[in-house]
């Protein structure tokens, strides 16, 4: 349970502790209301091209300066596959083609106490200009089979499944 949930977003009456389902949730004893932690809906593009991906070096925390799939947290209500069209363009300047989902892991969000649940898909370029954007610092296409070290512990299995699958053309 988040420390930083202190006070109830209906009423403002100060949160309490109760358990549900054997957790602690997040409780209002004046209103009523029951909050739920969840891991947040985040994408991310695996932008493919000859044999190689498109990486960028993150230009803020958690894991500023190292390297990252391309992607992001979702709007509220927004459909993954228009988050990672919408990812892909504010970072890369590219325009994707989404040509399938590769998996979904989860993964704490550095040391913030967040938790995404992320979903990567397979893209191919479409169109743009590729420029490095947003949380972006600069772009690189790596070889996919000598990538180096990427932000975010889970991506050691991203990249261990895209190794597996068979490449785009």
């Amino acid at each position: 349970m988040s420390l930083a949930w202190k006070f109830c977003p209906v009423c403002a009456a100060p949160l309490g502790r109760k358990e549900m389902g054997g957790l602690p949730r997040a409780h209002c004893p004046q209103c009523g209301a029951l909050y739920f932690e969840n891991s947040k809906p985040c994408v991310g593009a695996l932008i493919e091209r000859d044999g190689k991906l498109l990486l960028g070096e993150r230009n803020r925390d958690p894991f500023k300066g190292w390297w990252d799939i391309i992607g992001g947290f979702l709007e509220n209500g927004e459909d993954p596959e228009v988050g990672v069209l919408r990812e892909a363009r504010e970072e890369t300047g590219l325009d994707v083609e989404p040509v399938g989902l590769l998996g979904a892991w989860v993964d704490a969000y550095g040391d913030t106490g967040i938790y995404g649940l992320n979903l990567y898909y397979r893209c191919r370029v479409i169109g743009g200009a590729e420029a490095a954007a947003d949380d972006v610092s600069r772009l690189k296409w790596w070889p996919i089979d000598a990538l180096p070290p990427i932000a975010f512990p889970h991506t050691v299995h991203v990249v261990e499944a895209l190794r597996k699958a068979p490449r785009l053309l």
